[in-house]
């Protein structure tokens, strides 16, 4: 049977610190680990040529296989010059001109109008996805609705949560082109030592220590104003450290004049990693901390009401166990005392009761650790490749 041949299309932001890039790169990984060709199209531009210079290694970045072809291609002198690329016309008619070239048998676009757009006309199968409620009701993704979702060469459009899907569909697009897939987790990159002990001594830290562990951003949207009030309320475990993975320095400098201010001494923050790098940061983990603050918070950078956050399912596939804010985004994936701690928004003390209890109670902890890891089963990047093939094979019988 012949290996099905996919193009993946993301206008810019290849190499950035950007998640949806993290998610096309994971969606590549998981085409290619399910038996597809796979290649990356993006753009060159000012921007990227920074990142490349400052990031160095773009495969250990992303935590994918080297095997991935990345190929850039060449936008406007303005475009580049801006690094706003993704919709502008010519690094697109270069796509066009490439993708005809390289003869996909489907590309898969990422949260970009135009090229879809052009893709469709030319009577190349393509799908779209876009997490983005505000892209959705744009006038641009109203016209490309009108004009070419009905088209049999537009194969479907991804998202990530059932009320964009209701979006969609009030925008005109056919019903049984939406899938709704959650984002994923590479889960084979943990399959490494499981003791906490090893990690510890590996990576310099005190492995008799305990550790509660937040891996991601540091943006206020993220919660870490109610990781660090719960870290200063449990000062009085004078064993127990909290650790934040990630952020740019910036933040992390924001964060920790935010401890000195308010006299919390048991943070530690390490700063960005390679996402390869993160199984081993969270296997030092005793609990892991996923929080969200609802009250007087304007969510600038996602929506809350739809997020659907990478970090998840890495600390479901880590072994660990998960204290986390009951919101619908997070419940409809986790279960309070199934496979994590739920806690009220914006309830610092039943948080730090969260974290008491899972480093208490080891056999909870065991529990709701091996439940969280054999969910993280259906939220493979494979399986979310799976679903877009499957879709994609189904239209190819008609």
């Amino acid at each position: 049977m012949k290996k099905l041949s996919v193009g993946i299309i993301l206008g810019e932001n290849i190499p950035s610190y950007r998640a949806h890039s993290f998610n096309v790169l994971k969606m590549a990984q998981g085409f290619k680990n399910i038996g597809c060709n796979v290649e990356v199209i993006t753009s060159e531009n000012k921007n990227t040529v920074k990142y490349q210079e400052k990031i160095k290694d773009i495969y250990a970045h992303y935590g994918i296989n080297k095997k991935i072809k990345i190929t850039y291609l060449i936008p406007s002198r303005k475009a580049y010059e801006r690094g706003k690329t993704k919709h502008d016309p010519v690094f697109c008619e270069n796509t066009l001109s490439y993708i005809k070239k390289k003869n996909f048998d489907f590309v898969f676009c990422r949260s970009n109008y135009l090229m879809p757009y052009l893709t469709v006309r030319e009577g190349i199968p393509t799908f779209l996805e876009t997490h983005d409620r505000h892209k959705i009701n744009s006038p641009e993704m109203r016209r490309f609705a009108d004009e070419v979702a009905h088209l049999d060469a537009f194969k479907g459009i991804v998202t990530i949560h059932d009320e964009l899907k209701l979006e969609l569909i009030n925008g005109g697009y056919p019903t049984k082109k939406i899938l709704v897939l959650e984002d994923g987790v590479d889960k084979d990159r943990f399959e490494i030592s499981n003791d906490k002990r090893l990690w510890r001594k590996k990576l310099g830290f005190n492995p008799d220590q305990l550790y509660a562990v937040y891996c991601g951003h540091l943006y206020k949207e993220k919660g870490i104003e109610v990781i660090l009030q719960a870290a200063k309320k449990l000062q009085e475990l004078k064993n127990l450290v909290f650790l934040l993975v990630g952020g740019n320095e910036r933040n992390k400098q924001i964060w920790e004049n935010y401890c000195i201010k308010h006299a919390i001494g048991n943070v530690t923050f390490i700063g960005f990693v390679p996402n390869a790098r993160v199984p081993e940061y969270l296997k030092i983990a005793d609990c892991l901390l996923l929080a969200y603050k609802i009250k007087n918070m304007n969510y600038k950078i996602m929506d809350i009401q739809t997020t659907s956050p990478l970090k998840l399912f890495e600390y479901m596939a880590s072994k660990r166990p998960i204290i986390a804010t009951n919101i619908p985004t997070i419940s409809k994936v986790l279960q309070h005392e199934s496979n994590a701690l739920l806690v009220r928004p914006d309830d610092i003390t039943e948080f730090c009761k969260g974290i008491r209890r899972v480093l208490a109670d080891q056999i909870l902890s065991s529990h709701l650790s091996e439940k969280a890891y054999q969910d993280a089963n259906r939220y493979t990047w494979e399986e979310r490749c799976k679903s877009i093939v499957q879709l994609f094979e189904k239209k190819r019988e008609f």
